[in-house]
């Protein structure tokens, strides 16, 4: 493989894995390949970057068209393949890993808190207020519902999570006054315990 000089961090870029989309990119690269042979984790590359013989590209999971290639396998395998082209192509190899880096969020804020994501597994205790709850705990009166943020908060629960209407398959839909009330009184009798989010 050789690479162009230049930009090609913003070349290489990670394709959502549905039907839709990798149709469109293999038509954008005029890549004439079956979408069974994408595999899950799709890079879409200029094709003046990639100097590779076709049954190397195929065995590589590499599909090369006029226009451009898409490079697909499992992650691993895809990183694995930018561990043997560091050496003749670092900016490419670079490329193909940031593409794969997560775009997630580091940090969560709510009203006010700040919960860092990745550091650690954050728990969430979920307390539910409706008697149509698909977990049949479904908590009316508010002593009930302090003793079961207190043990979640004992526990360590980072955040609390109040339920104020059932989402089980089937469920009716309440009227929004009654979820409104229902999440009101749950919040204000456990909000003295903590500054935890919930």
């Amino acid at each position: 493989m050789g690479e162009r000089e230049g930009g090609t961090d913003a070349m290489v870029r990670l394709i959502e894995h549905d039907e839709t989309s990798l149709r469109t990119e293999l038509e954008s690269a005029e890549a004439r390949h079956a979408l069974e042979d994408v595999r899950p984790v799709v890079l879409r590359l200029p094709r003046n970057i990639v100097e590779t013989p076709p049954a190397l590209a195929a065995d590589m999971g590499l599909v090369l068209g006029g226009r451009g290639a898409v490079l697909s396998g499992t992650e691993r395998r895809v990183r694995t393949l930018a561990a043997s082209i560091r050496e003749r192509s670092p900016q490419l190899a670079r490329a193909i890993l940031s593409a794969l880096a997560p775009s997630r969020p580091t940090t969560l804020r709510a009203r006010g808190k700040v919960l860092h994501l990745g550091e650690r597994t954050l728990v969430m205790g979920v307390i539910n207020l409706s008697p149509d709850s698909f977990s049949g705990d479904g908590l009316r009166d508010p002593s009930e519902v302090t003793a079961r943020a207190r043990r979640f908060l004992e526990a360590g629960a980072d955040v609390l999570d109040i339920g104020g209407m059932s989402t089980r398959p089937g469920s009716e839909p309440v009227p929004e006054e009654v979820e409104a009330g229902r999440l009101r009184a749950a919040i204000e009798a456990i909000r003295p315990l903590t500054g935890r989010p919930i």
